[in-house]
């Protein structure tokens, strides 16, 4: 399993207990109370770091130009700590 792998696993890992507690809950106590709002979006950040990552954007299309300033893994650093914030 490449590390992309790994990213859309934590992207996905709050999927079983949200749609537990949405079933305990209700959908309303779970956007208002329990933040599905918040995991929803953290996932989505997740996976989209894992595409980016997994599709090398920035170098494949502009080679050589991010590795000194902005290199690529600095990039799915901060999409990926913007998730979890």
């Amino acid at each position: 399993m490449n590390i992309s792998g790994v990213f859309i696993g934590l992207g996905l890992s709050g999927v079983i207990p949200a749609m537990h507690y949405v079933i305990t809950n209700g959908f309303h106590d779970a956007i208002y109370e329990a933040a599905l709002g918040w995991l929803s979006l953290m996932a989505i950040l997740y996976i989209i770091g894992a595409v980016i990552y997994a599709a090398r954007i920035p170098e494949r299309i502009w080679p050589g130009r991010f590795d000194i300033w902005v290199s690529y893994f600095h990039t799915i650093v901060v999409l990926l700590t913007s998730a979890t914030h």
